[in-house]
């Protein structure tokens, strides 16, 4: 199995349980979002000092500024600094820029070359694809009534913004109008329902015949935690394509994507008029995901990809 790693994040991943099959131990030290108070920084520099990890795990987390950051490397030289980024942006972020220098890895959710270019040379030397994954013991067959045919899950907010946005808004305003679409979010002109914590999307995911999709960004392979769990509730996943996702999934068998507006109104349309073909497919989803990106097979690869720093 090799030596034991010593990995410290900011907060908990979700598989951080999984990782100790790896020999890997993960330790949780949190802090507050946003602004951390100085002895919450202080309290953290100070076990850090105690622990002195192999590794520092953490995202976006804007309380790590550049100096306390630096500070930390200077406790613990050999420790590597490894972040996660899953959000998509057309240049390097300015959070991104001022550790660029700090980083040992970057791990990004999508599999576009130009961002892998883009983030080297920002000074960034290894950048890796690393997605989201299913907490299979999360994701059971509970029995929740139907309430809407179709449930999508995300905000609107300036949409006109992002290079999908104004596709992506009137998706799913005609969805709403012609299906009566359940949403899990805040922006859109019609009511909705609030937002939950990641432990109880399962059963959310579970209120509707079909859980939709769609992306700001038309990004190679880029997944956000959303498809992943809308595989894995055992309900038919109809998402906007998603480049090079034949690779890893297959259209009309574990998901149903769509190109343009009409596509996806059709495809919602038939799954609604044949029950026994939307089970199917639902069904193929759920056992992919469960199989190929459980937690448990997020955690290998997340050790695989620290072997490598």
């Amino acid at each position: 199995m090799g030596a034991t790693m010593k990995v410290m994040g900011i907060r908990k991943t979700g598989y951080d349980h999984v990782l100790n099959k790896f020999n890997i131990v993960f330790n949780t030290y949190g802090l507050s979002r946003g602004t951390a108070a100085k002895s919450e920084l202080d309290n953290f520099s100070a076990q850090f000092a105690a622990t002195k990890p192999d590794f520092l795990y953490f995202f976006k987390d804007e309380q790590l500024k550049r100096n306390f950051l630096l500070s930390l490397k200077k406790i613990s030289p050999k420790t590597k600094f490894v972040m996660f980024y899953g959000d998509q942006r057309g240049c390097v972020p300015t959070l991104i820029q001022k550790r660029a220098d700090i980083l040992d890895a970057l791990l990004i959710n999508n599999e576009d070359p130009n961002q892998f270019k883009m983030y080297n040379a920002a000074g960034i030397k290894n950048v890796f694809t690393f997605h989201h994954g299913v907490p299979v013991n999360e994701f059971k067959d509970f029995d929740i009534p139907i309430s809407n045919n179709v449930f999508f899950g995300g905000n609107n907010f300036n949409h006109n913004k992002f290079p999908l946005g104004k596709l992506r808004y009137d998706l799913i305003t005609r969805v709403h109008k012609l299906f009566g679409l359940l949403v899990y979010g805040a922006g859109w002109p019609f009511k909705t329902e609030k937002a939950v914590p990641r432990h109880q999307y399962a059963r959310v995911l579970r209120r509707a015949h079909i859980n939709l999709g769609i992306n700001h960004y038309t990004v190679p392979c880029y997944y956000n935690r959303r498809l992943f769990e809308c595989l894995g509730s055992g309900k038919v996943h109809v998402t906007y394509y998603i480049p090079g996702m034949e690779k890893h999934f297959k259209n009309h068998t574990h998901l149903v994507w769509f190109q343009t507006i009409k596509q996806g109104l059709d495809a919602i349309q038939n799954l609604l008029k044949y029950p026994e073909k939307r089970e199917a497919i639902a069904a193929a989803g759920k056992k992919l995901v469960f199989e190929q990106h459980s937690f448990e097979v997020r955690a290998l690869q997340f050790k695989n990809i620290l072997e490598r720093l």
